[in-house]
């Protein structure tokens, strides 16, 4: 059975910028993100350790999904001396509640065994997140580059919207939409390309980037095709 790869996760502080481009805004649902982060001060473990705890970490995921709440999933690949804010791992989950999603993703082997700590963040993704899962194949796990919006100083920008609709219409996103209720975090956007540069040369032309309303940081990470509705 596949692992779905996380895809997104969104936005902007305005939520209603990062609203589907070609679907309505009813169209959206509400995801609980989690970002698996290194804990502090964490050492490397024996190589059979460390096997037989990602298997620990798979076989939760696939319960998860089997479960219903887990709808996508998915390592990040920033590579060897990246400048980005650490994460690992993705999970976006289908709870009830943060609560809920909370106690879920703390009972992850990674976290539970003190490898991890949970990032948690309230998503307005694109509804079908996970509808149509891809092939079984574990290994076929697609790059994409991944930008994070972090708030700005600055207020709102009414163009960002009209941007994401744009870049949607024009096929070069696989998602975006808004994280609710952050101080930090406004979103993310998910581009239709591997690569980080590609990414970071797109987003320069957002409006909310070029006018400081908005700062970016960028990953890249594996997600299966197919899962995401766009």
């Amino acid at each position: 059975m596949k692992i779905l790869s996380l895809f997104l996760v969104p936005a902007l502080f305005v939520q209603a910028s990062f609203a589907q481009a070609s679907q309505p805004r009813q169209a959206l649902d509400v995801y609980y993100v989690a970002f698996l982060r290194p804990a502090p001060g964490v050492k490397p473990l024996a190589a059979a350790d460390q096997q037989l705890l990602e298997m620990r970490h798979t076989d939760n995921l696939h319960h998860l999904y089997d479960s219903g709440i887990l709808v996508a999933a998915g390592p990040m690949r920033d590579g060897p001396g990246s400048s980005t804010t650490a994460i690992t791992d993705i999970l976006v989950l289908k709870a009830a509640s943060r609560g809920q999603a909370e106690r879920i993703a703390l009972l992850d082997p990674l976290v539970s065994e003190h490898r991890s700590t949970v990032d948690l963040h309230v998503w307005r993704g694109p509804k079908g997140i996970g509808d149509h899962p891809p092939p079984d194949d574990d290994d076929k796990l697609a790059p994409h580059a991944v930008c994070l919006y972090l708030k700005g100083a600055k207020g709102g920008s009414p163009e960002h919207e009209h941007w994401i609709e744009r870049e949607h219409r024009e096929g070069k996103l696989l998602a975006a939409g808004a994280v609710i209720d952050e101080n930090v975090l406004a979103g993310i956007c998910i581009f239709k390309t591997s690569s980080v540069d590609e990414a970071k040369a797109l987003a320069e032309t957002d409006p909310a980037v070029k006018a400081g309303h908005l700062h970016t940081e960028f990953h890249r990470w594996m997600s299966a095709d197919g899962v995401l509705p766009w």
